[in-house]
């Protein structure tokens, strides 16, 4: 009976013993929430018993499991079984992590992982006296991510785990010892106190041999600072992000191996207090140092020795760490691809950087942005690959050096490349010149606050090669020199003395290998050409054959500083020439019921005084009447004016203002044509007498802009007019509410045109003339005073004329471009008016075929009869005679051996001869 009896106390004492200890919780219901659910997590065909401490026991449950309790309180909730996790990420979105309160009792539970076992418990107090059982955990991340936890679990046996990554991310309470814990076989720290925003504890003997990543470990632990430079980190790879935002770390970390890193990106981003020595690191392995000290303020150690080698970007490396200046010049940067704004806002950084390879990296934007003290020389970087310099130099207030030799990429974003740095005059003419060496086209360039001097250069990228350059002004302290003089004409081959004549209207260049400068001398003959300093070929530009100039060719050297040399020209004649010509210029548009004003510039560019130079002006009398003239008509009958212009001198020009009255509705309307035909005499011998006739078609409108650009040769002219001038002229009108002080005119001459044979003829007021690189052509009207429009409306109108020839080769169907033109008054942004075009077109639309060799016109010149003379069995069947409008004015289809041409006036005129099979055009000269 006694051995019984011991028998069943013997198995009561053992199952006592072997008992499971349950893992105790409390947690916390409400009248509006009585319901919870508890994320347990087991292996399926296993089961556990839940206690929910109101009297409910569930049995054989598997996964989650929720409760409804009757009245609101703190419960205590108990588990049991075979379960092995928890994970609060689990709980569906109706259910709240916060009712968990605390942990009472770990008791023996086996757990087989706490990743997210404690996910965003945010009221969680750990009670518990004992310990989990983790031996055969290995995974503790995100275990108590966002929790509330702040009790000791110093004494944890934490050996097997591999993987503590974001343990304690934004656990913003926590701050207990974890010195004890035996870490030696963890290979993940990554975010592991990222936002443990109280944490400061001790960690210097942990073993982290194992550790191959600790990206973020620190990320935003913004009080630890704790020594931790025993450490072995020799396996870790990754230490991006690791110090970021750890404003009150400043530990040593000198003797760390790093040499197994591959990322340091963003590492001591914002560790504002953080500046201890870490120049003996091996980085040589290291791929990524972008953001790596940004805005890591207070750091200043010399980290020149590092192997930088492998890193391909440095983008934002140094961006606002403020004090930082180390000498960093010989790294070897020649595998970086990005150095996006390295040093932005560094503003103590201005070391040598000249020797750097940057042949590999193509983004640059921003790199120096508001560095303000940053200024040494750059000019031995190969930035071939470079495409983004935006904003690269943009408010580094002290940078001022010479990146002229840099070999630009013509894909490259400049936009505020060098807006407000403290780059002179000097470098950026230098820099745009090397941009226009470069044929770089159509780029937007925000350099505000850099003066320029060179505007020729400027105006040349701007108009040539299509770019938008913004916000800079000419420097008031340009080194201008200046070459002055004179134009004179000896007529009697004496030698020019102060009884010659000036000669004004005439064009001087300069040229510099680079560019053409140019200017015209002025009513008194006198010249200013204002100059950069270099070394320039000066001459005379678009001399008739018949003339010599001396000097032929000066070379005039400018060194550095402000210079002035006088130049003076003698023109003499080689042959007896007399060559006049007339022009009509249109200074209103012609509009119904209104006055017209009208020019006739009559020039003299013959050898000879012509004693009387007759000038007749004829018009359509059915469509306008004849108002005034200056100087007044010598004769007006009908519909025909007559001048005389007596000791008509060489180079001389008279101008005749005409004003007419334009008819009426229904006399005259919008759209009609007003035909007028000018012509001087005598042309028996003129040089070339196709130019004493001019002809002209006004086209009647009802409204105008009074800021227009006009060809008055119009939309089309044939082939044969291609060797003849184009007459444009601009005008301006001060729509304003004050006086203009000074006005500019700035017109681009098109590559259709020949820019020597530039020829101003006339203008409203007194101005000067600057041209650069051939084309760019200013007309500046200094002291102008033109008075507003409503003040004076007819003083508040002005024009400037020029005649220019096409260039040779051009053929039907090319088009002749008059580019827009910028109209500035004082220093408002310019009126821009608009563009006009002019196409070479076949006489009538008539095919033209060649019949050269069969047909033969002459004489030509011809006064009352032409012949004509066929061959190669070639039987013309018609010929027509037309003005150089295209209007026909006779035509034969008999006779034509012998055809009586003397009732056209003097003047060109265009012949078409027609055969069966073809037709030819002939340009004819009638006396």
């Amino acid at each position: 009976m006694r051995k019984i009896h011991l028998t069943l106390l013997f198995l009561f004492l053992t199952s006592f013993i072997y008992a499971q200890e349950p893992f105790i919780t409390t947690w916390e219901v409400f009248d509006f929430d009585l319901e919870i659910e508890v994320p347990i997590v087991n292996e399926a065909g296993t089961s556990y018993t839940i206690d929910f401490g109101d009297g409910t026991i569930l049995t054989d449950q598997s996964g989650l499991v929720s409760h409804t309790y009757t009245t609101p309180g703190v419960y205590t909730v108990s588990m049991s079984g075979d379960f092995s996790r928890l994970d609060f990420s689990l709980l569906p979105e109706e259910f709240s992590s916060d009712q968990l309160l605390t942990v009472e009792q770990w008791g023996d539970i086996e757990w087989s992982s706490m990743n997210k076992a404690f996910y965003k418990t945010s009221n969680l107090v750990i009670n518990a006296t004992d310990t989990p059982d983790l031996s055969q955990v290995t995974d503790l991340s995100y275990m108590f991510y966002m929790s509330g936890i702040n009790q000791s679990i110093n004494n944890w046996d934490v050996s097997t785990i591999t993987n503590m990554s974001h343990i304690f991310f934004n656990a913003y309470y926590f701050d207990q010892p974890l010195n004890n814990w035996d870490v030696s076989n963890v290979t993940n720290m990554s975010y592991m106190f990222r936002g443990a925003i109280a944490f400061n504890q001790p960690l210097d003997n942990w073993d982290t041999s194992s550790v191959t990543t600790m990206a973020y470990m620190f990320n935003q632990a913004s009080t630890f600072d704790q020594p931790i430079e025993s450490w072995d980190v020799s396996n870790v790879t990754d230490m991006s992000y690791m110090f970021k935002e750890i404003y009150a770390f400043n530990q040593s970390l000198d003797n760390w191996d790093t040499s197994s890193v591959t990322t340091m990106a963003y590492m001591f981003n914002q560790s504002v207090n953080f500046n201890q020595p870490i120049g003996n690191w091996d980085v040589s392995n290291v791929t990524d140092m972008s953001y790596m000290f940004f805005n890591a303020s207070n750091f200043d150690q010399p980290i020149g020795n590092w192997d930088v080698s492998n890193v391909t970007t440095m983008s934002r490396m140094f961006l606002s760490a403020l004090n930082f200046n180390q000498f960093v010049g010989n790294w070897d940067v020649s595998n970086v691809t990005d150095m996006i704004m390295m040093f932005h806002g560094a503003n103590s950084f201005n070391q040598p950087l000249n020797d750097w390879d940057v042949s590999n990296v193509t983004e640059m934007g921003m790199m120096f942005r508001q560095n303000d003290a940053f200024n040494q020389p750059l000019d031995n970087w190969n930035i071939a690959n470079v495409v983004n310099l935006n904003g690269m130099f943009e408010s580094a207030s002290s940078f001022n050096q010479d990146i002229s030799g840099w070999e630009y990429n013509p894909e490259l974003l400049f936009n505020t490349f060098i807006h407000l740095s403290g780059m002179d005059s000097s470098n950026f003419d230098a820099l745009l010149l090397r941009f226009a060496q470069l044929g770089i086209e159509d780029k937007y360039l925000n350099s505000f606050g850099v003066p320029y001097c060179d505007a020729a250069v400027r105006d040349y990228l701007i108009n040539e090669l299509g770019w938008e350059i913004e916000g800079n002004w000419q420097g008031s302290d340009c080194e201008v020199n200046t070459i002055t003089g004179s134009v004179t004409f000896d007529q009697n081959n004496n030698g020019c003395d102060d009884t010659d004549s000036v000669i004004n209207n005439v064009m001087i260049t300069a040229d510099n290998g680079e560019f053409v400068y140019s200017t015209s001398s002025g009513l008194s003959g006198e010249y200013t050409l204002n100059l950069l300093s270099g070394s320039y070929e000066v001459t005379l530009s678009g001399f008739p054959e018949y003339y010599n100039f001396i000097p032929e060719m000066t070379t005039i050297v400018f060194e550095e500083g402000v210079n002035q040399e006088n130049l003076n020209f003698c023109i003499t004649a080689n042959q007896s020439i007399e060559d006049l010509n007339v022009t009509i210029l249109p200074v209103t548009d012609a509009r119904p019921g209104f006055e017209a004003e009208y020019q006739l510039i009559v020039e003299n560019v013959g050898t000879q005084t012509v004693a009387n130079a007759i000038v007749s002006f004829i018009y359509n009398d059915a469509m306008q009447s004849f108002v005034s003239a200056v100087p007044a008509a010598a004769s007006n009958s009908e519909n025909v004016l007559t001048f005389t212009l007596a000791d008509f001198q060489p180079f001389e020009s008279r101008t005749i203002d005409i004003t007419m009255q334009t008819f009426t509705p229904p006399t005259v309307n919008g759209d009609d044509v007003l035909n007028f035909t000018t012509t001087v005499t005598p042309n028996q011998n003129d040089y070339t007498p196709e130019d004493n006739t001019f002809e002209f078609e006004q086209i009647v409108v009802n409204s105008y802009d009074p800021n227009d650009k006009r060809v008055v040769q119009g939309g089309e002219i044939y082939p044969e007019q291609t060797d003849e001038y184009l007459d444009y002229i601009i005008r301006f009108q001060n729509t304003g509410t004050a006086s203009a002080i000074n006005i500019r005119v700035k017109d681009v001459l098109s590559e259709e045109v020949d820019w020597n044979t530039f020829r101003p003829i006339s203008s409203s007021h007194e101005y000067r003339l600057e041209i650069t690189d051939g084309n760019q052509v200013e007309f500046i009207f200094e002291n102008i005073n033109l008075p507003f429009e409503g003040e004076d409306e007819a003083g508040s109108n002005g024009f400037i004329a020029y005649k220019i020839k096409p260039v040779a080769g051009l053929e039907v169907g090319d088009i002749i471009h008059g580019n827009e033109v910028n109209i500035y008054f004082d220093y408002n942004l310019p009126i821009i008016t608009n563009s006009v075009t002019t196409e070479i077109v076949s006489l009538m639309g008539v095919n033209d075929y060649a019949l050269t060799g069969s047909i033969v016109l002459y004489p030509n010149p011809a006064n009352d009869v032409l012949h004509l003379k066929s061959e190669n069995n070639v039987a013309p069947e018609m010929v027509a005679i037309y003005n150089l409008q295209g209007r026909e004015l006779m035509s034969f289809n008999q006779n034509m051996e012998n055809m009586n041409i003397s009732g056209l006036s003097a003047g060109v005129y265009l012949i078409t001869v027609k055969t069966s099979q073809a037709s030819a055009q002939y340009k004819l000269i009638k006396e």
